[in-house]
């Protein structure tokens, strides 16, 4: 689950940038598709900017890692 205000496809920020996640709402929501390509060159030309964004990713996917950690611990007991 995404709560709101939590983002979706890091991977585009990510070598190799290949598409790995998908989403599917149960309820109406309002989505902001942003380009990967443009970010990264963003990122390129302001470190500090791009030093917060990966600090933010970073953070995202290790709190998904510890929540699929948890479901797998839970499946398997």
């Amino acid at each position: 689950s995404i709560a709101p205000g939590e983002m979706l496809g890091v991977s585009s920020l990510i070598e190799p940038y290949i598409y790995i996640s998908s989403a599917r709402a149960t309820i109406p929501v309002k989505v902001i598709e942003i380009d990967g390509a443009a970010v990264r060159a963003l990122m390129q030309g302001d470190k500090l900017l791009g030093y917060a964004l990966m600090r933010n990713v970073a953070a995202a996917v290790l709190e998904r890692l510890k929540y699929t950690q948890v479901e797998l611990a839970a499946a398997r007991a």
